[in-house]
């Protein structure tokens, strides 16, 4: 999850189109450490467009890679994303990451997701090219997703079952919770309309930020930047994302993958009790369920103290499950 413009605010660049969004200079908030290597380049998905992707190494031998699936209107090409990859770099982990079609500087209309299953088509291919380089056939490899990027962490996961030493899940979006879940009349009513106007961005619901960010001056933060998207979500996107998520929830008994499950108590945009149902449906025998009280959605964005204490959980769940095959 993170952010990006309300059309007619002032001073905002315009971030309809990838190109577009290609023009825009972000000065970092993370400084790219001199021990840490970054590598850009763009790849063709089989629609024709333009992908960006990222790698972020260390400069010593490294332990693993992660490779990070972002969430909804987030990118792995600036912000929070970028920031990730570097923090996981500093640990000695190469990570991989791609802007999804919508998203950060790929091609697409910002934030309009037309279905979930193509964007996972066009994610792990990439990660599957990166995988059969001969350089890293004896480093373990971990999916790390958030919200979305959890739901297309777990079917990459469900795709190529034995790929992937691990995932880990932060508040995966996998199942729209039944206190969530709007009634049967107005899903049809919205699907009906999607189908007219699947662009437009008229989806009922919260602020997002509002809800996602504990942090008052975090919240702030994320409206200023260049990339921030303060529009409702768009009803295409509404749409796929519920299909997918029903999709997924079928499917939550067949995830073999081990994985490190997190979630905030206080989560008001997915729902802590529908993690617990992964957990407890999942037929992974390796798998570990940390729900921490009193936190919300973007657990790597609490106050000091919290993000530490998650992001520690975190590092030695994959450590211990990183050793490097002779």
């Amino acid at each position: 999850m993170a952010c990006f413009c309300k059309k007619g605010e002032k001073n905002q660049p315009d971030k309809t189109t990838g190109q577009s969004r290609r023009t825009i200079v972000v000065n970092f908030e993370k400084v790219v450490p001199s021990d840490v290597t970054v590598q850009e380049r763009f790849i063709v998905n089989s629609r024709g467009m333009m992908l960006f992707t990222q790698k972020i190494a260390p400069k010593i031998k490294p332990i693993g890679l992660i490779f990070i699936c972002h969430g909804y209107v987030d990118s792995c090409s600036v912000g929070s994303g970028r920031e990730l990859a570097i923090d996981w770099a500093s640990e000695g982990y190469i990570t991989i990451g791609i802007d999804y079609e919508g998203h950060g500087k790929s091609d697409g209309l910002f934030a309009y997701i037309p279905d979930v299953h193509n964007l996972v088509g066009d994610v792990s291919l990439f990660f599957d090219s990166v995988r059969s380089d001969p350089l890293y056939h004896n480093l373990p490899c971990f999916l790390f997703g958030n919200s979305l990027g959890g739901a297309v962490a777990i079917e990459i996961a469900l795709r190529q079952p034995s790929a992937y030493a691990g995932m880990i899940l932060l508040a995966p979006m996998c199942k729209i919770s039944d206190k969530l879940k709007p009634h049967p009349v107005i899903v049809n009513t919205l699907r009906q309309i999607a189908g007219l106007f699947p662009e437009k961005p008229s989806t009922p619901g919260a602020d997002l930020i509002d809800c996602a960010f504990k942090i008052p001056e975090k919240r702030a933060k994320i409206r200023t930047s260049p990339f921030y998207y303060g529009e409702k979500t768009r009803l295409g996107t509404a749409v796929s994302l519920l299909n997918f998520t029903d999709y997924l929830e079928s499917r939550l008994g067949d995830v073999t993958t081990p994985f490190l499950l997190c979630h905030g108590s206080d989560d008001k945009v997915t729902d802590p009790a529908v993690s617990r149902v992964l957990f407890e449906k999942a037929a992974s025998a390796d798998k570990n369920f940390n729900c921490y009280e009193g936190m919300w959605h973007v657990l790597l964005c609490e106050p000091e103290e919290n993000r530490l204490k998650v992001w520690g959980d975190i590092v030695d769940w994959v450590l211990k499950r990183s050793r490097i095959a002779p």
